[in-house]
Parts: structure tokens; sequence; C-alpha cells
């Protein structure tokens, strides 16, 4: 293969393969262990995801493939929590100091590889970052052996592998779990329905039968059987809408002349009943951009400061809050993206926080109709992002952004992020949870 490989080239073969494979009658014991295992383990996958977006399970499976889901060395490599890696990639991670937590050291690890940056996981998508992150060496060099990486203890494999670097043996047999196996295991058991609901591709059915006559547009996420949306329009206002309603999805194909178009399914998004039509807290606005630490990934933390600052929590004279945030959390080892670590830090100041991953819109303007401030947490950046919502005016939310202002083709870091309009079709949209009535959200206040 002479050019990039890209998901495009493989979707159509991963998904195949993954439909037709059945795990070996003498593999089952033990891939169902392992499943188990990673599933026991949830709570702390879970940490990884909701800093930077890669689902728990993949999580799981890679550190399983990598480490044999050992917590007390580093994702990378396998060397000691207790440093930074001296095996390749050597020095790692950059920031913090040892000894490391096992997410800590995970989140840089899945950052180095790119995978916060990355937005399909569905089956297809998932088994080309496993085989990625692996290498290509199998598809390159060795076409006639599915990757054992993925495919070993299932009917797409039985021999051939890299027995060392460079050296490949044609009859040597993976004894490790792959990781489509798992899959397989995980989606029997139901966990793989949890990943966010945001359309990952777009399809386009054109109408052959008259000219000026509607085109159908579908939004799909991964491999699932039921879109995400179904809309029929020739208006150009229609067409910009939609794709900017699914703006994180990075594949547009046209349907083939004989696939069978889907039914129309619309987003709902059900407008909540408030004895007031329009809330604008006094919430002081802080830019993350300023912030002395990590000023691009601070977002939380930032939006935490506000809220307290709201509350009259003053902090050090000589420190912004948001970065004595930042160093109160290092300086303890806490994961600086995990929402209820923001909780625990709120409580130390003073401040009550009911952190919710199913919280209604009705909570939410209920609270704001209360005189306190949200964090929202939302796919407004591909790994995620948290904003001050300060109030509402009828069908749009008063909103403090740390980041600057939100535009559907990209942030403007340029402008303030004070006090803006977001609507509540945007947020709906991006919600963490997949459905668009129900959001991740921060319920703060005074203790």
């Amino acid at each position: 293969m002479s050019h990039q490989i890209t998901l495009a080239d493989l979707r159509e073969e991963y998904q195949k393969l993954f439909d037709n494979a059945t795990i070996r009658p003498d593999w089952a014991e033990k891939v169902k262990a392992i499943a188990d295992k990673i599933c026991s383990e949830k709570s702390r996958y879970n940490k990884v995801q909701e800093a930077i977006g890669v689902p728990w399970y993949v999580v799981g499976i890679i550190h399983n493939m990598e480490a044999s889901g050992d917590f007390s060395c580093h994702l990378y490599n396998g060397d000691p929590l207790t440093g930074r890696t001296y095996h390749v990639p050597k020095g790692r991670p950059v920031s913090g100091s040892p000894p490391f937590t096992w997410e800590e050291s995970a989140i840089d690890a899945l950052c180095y590889e790119g995978l916060n940056k990355w937005e399909d996981w569905s089956i297809p998508g998932i088994l080309f970052n496993l085989e990625k992150y692996n290498g290509w060496g199998y598809r390159m060099y060795h076409p006639e052996v599915k990757s054992p990486y993925l495919w070993s203890g299932t009917s797409v494999y039985s021999r051939g592998k890299y027995v060392a670097d460079g050296h490949f043996s044609p009859t040597a047999v993976s004894s490790q779990v792959g990781g489509a196996a798992i899959l397989k295991i995980l989606e029997k058991q139901g966990e793989l329905q949890e990943a966010t609901d945001f359309a990952t591709w777009l399809e386009i059915f054109p109408n052959a039968e008259a000219k000026l006559a509607p085109f159908t547009l579908v939004a799909w996420k991964g491999s699932n059987k039921e879109p995400v949306e179904v809309t029929q329009t020739r208006k150009t206002a229609e067409l910009v809408e939609f794709l900017e309603r699914h703006n994180q999805a990075k594949t547009f194909t046209v349907a083939k002349p004989d696939k069978k178009k889907p039914a129309l399914k619309e987003i709902q998004v059900k407008e909540p009943e408030t004895s007031k039509s329009e809330v604008n807290l006094d919430v002081p606005y802080l830019s993350q951009l300023k912030n002395h630490y990590e000023p691009y990934t601070s977002c939380l933390a930032t939006s935490a400061a506000m809220c307290a600052k709201f509350l009259g929590v003053k902090g050090k004279p000589d420190e912004r809050l948001a970065d004595e945030f930042y160093l109160d959390l290092v300086n303890k080892h806490e994961n600086r993206f995990v929402h209820d670590n923001i909780v625990k830090l709120l409580a130390i100041y003073g401040v009550s926080d009911v952190f919710k991953t199913n919280a209604t819109w009705q909570e939410v303007k209920e609270h704001l109709i209360d005189g306190l401030p949200i964090i929202y947490s939302g796919h407004l950046t591909h790994s995620g992002h948290c904003i001050v919502i300060k109030g509402f005016e009828g069908d749009k939310y008063r909103v403090n952004d740390p980041y600057g202002e939100f535009f559907y083709s990209g942030y403007r870091t340029d402008l303030t992020g004070h006090n803006l309009l977001y609507s509540q079709k945007l947020l709906s949209t991006k919600s963490m949870t997949g459905d668009p009535n129900t959001t991740w959200a921060h319920f703060v206040g005074k203790k």
C-alpha cells in the first residue's frame, strides 16, 4: 500500500469480517474471562473516557493488549509508574511528576497516539484504530494473514504472526486474545450501547426520478442499524443546518442506487417549561487561554473557577483561581479531567457540586431560576469542552465560554466568550449523553 491507509478504505472490510466472525469454541472461556475483567474495571476506564472521549471499552481493550490489564505500569510499554518511561517512547508523560497514576499515564499514552482527536467509534472505527495502534505490518507485508492483534481467538485468524520485530513466522500462532474477539463479547453483553451518540458519517440519497425533487440526507453513527437523523430537502439553508448539526461526522458518501432509503427521522428536543422567560446571572468571566498552566485544556477548571468566584470564593491574591485549582489537583495527584475530582475540589472551597450525567434541560433551567449557574460538558470540541451556563432567553442559553466563541466551522479564540447566546439545539445536539434531551451538568451552589 503506497497511499495513506484510511478508515474509508477499510470500513466495509472491517464490518463484514466482524459480522461474520465467531469466537473459536476452544477460546470462548478465555475471551469471556478477559471481557469480564475489562468490565470489572469499567469505573477506572470511564475516568479516561471522561477526560479525552475514548470509549471506556476501547481503553480497556488497549490496556489488555499492551499491558495485560496491569494497573501498576505505563500503558505505553509496561514501564513502572514510579518514573517516566525509559523504553520507547522515552520520558513520558512529559508533564507532572512521578509517581504517576495509571489514569494519568493512560491519558498521556492515548493522546500521544492521537486517539483523543478521533471521533468515529463505530466497530470499523475501533478496529481501524486498534490495527493502526499495533502497526500495519500484516496488512502491508503479509495480507494473507488478518492481524492477530484484532482477530486472534476468532474464526478469522488461524496462524501466522510476527515472533520478533521484522521477523514473521507463517506457522506461529498467537496466544493473545485479539481486540475484535473481546469486542464480540462486549457487544453481545450490550456494553457497546453506551458510546456517545453523535453521527460519525453522512450519506446522501439523490432523487434519480426528478432533478428538482428533494434529496434525502442521513446521519449515521458507525455501524448502527438505526440512523441518528433522516431529513429531506433541496434548500441550501436546510442543508447547511444539517451539516452544522452533524459537524463531527468526517465521512460523506453517496448511497448506492440500489440501497433502500431509510424513513424520515427528525431529532426531537423537548422544550422545558419554566416560570420565567429570561435569566442572566452575573457570573464573572475567565478565559482559559490566560491561564499559566495548560491553557488549551483547562476548560473544566476554568469553568469551575468562574462558578466559585460567583459564589464568593476569593482564592489566593497572587494566583488565578483556575491555576490555583490546577495546582491543587496536580499536587494531590488527581486527574483534572475527571469530573468527580472537580466536585471534591469545589467542596474544599465551600462550594457544593452535584454532577449528573443524565440531567434534563428542565433541571438546568430550574437551577438557573434559583440563581445558580451550571457547568455544561459537551462535544463543542472533538475531545469535549466545558462552559458555564449562566442564564437563558427563550430557547437560547446565556453562557460564559472560556475558550472564546463557538462556530460550527471552529472556535474563534480571538473573540470573547463572555455572555454569549448558544441555542438549545446546539447544546442538545452536542450533548455527551447522545440524547438531546439530557446532558452532563454540574449543579453548583453554596454548601
